[in-house]
């Protein structure tokens, strides 16, 4: 994520919104596909993804625990790529705290 991209997270807010209604396993598997391309190309200057946020605040209120777990792990992945993208240690350690936070958040499924 560079910093020079466009602040304008509409597109991102979009594809979330569309993650909570899809239906199909590839229709989701595109929208997350199509999340991660927008997303890398908006500039947050946070400590944390943005797309990793909404969706983390989008999963807490899905239909379903398999829908939010899936969410979920999607949100943990790009955290954790974030974090991977660090300058420093310290920036890398507040990044992957996002991370567990958003972890704390997954359904435990029998």
């Amino acid at each position: 994520m560079s910093g020079g991209g466009v602040r304008n997270t509409e597109p991102v807010d979009r594809i979330v919104e569309e993650l909570l209604v899809a239906s199909a396993g590839n229709r989701l598997a595109e929208l997350f596909k199509a999340l991660d391309a927008v997303a890398d190309q908006a500039w947050w200057p946070r400590d944390v993804d943005y797309a990793a946020e909404a969706l983390h605040q989008a999963a807490l209120g899905a239909d379903t625990p398999s829908r939010r777990n899936r969410l979920l792990r999607h949100a943990i992945g790009r955290a954790e790529q974030y974090a991977r993208w660090a300058s420093c240690t310290a920036e890398h350690d507040a990044r992957l705290h996002h991370a567990r936070e958003i972890g704390a958040a997954l359904v435990p499924q029998g």
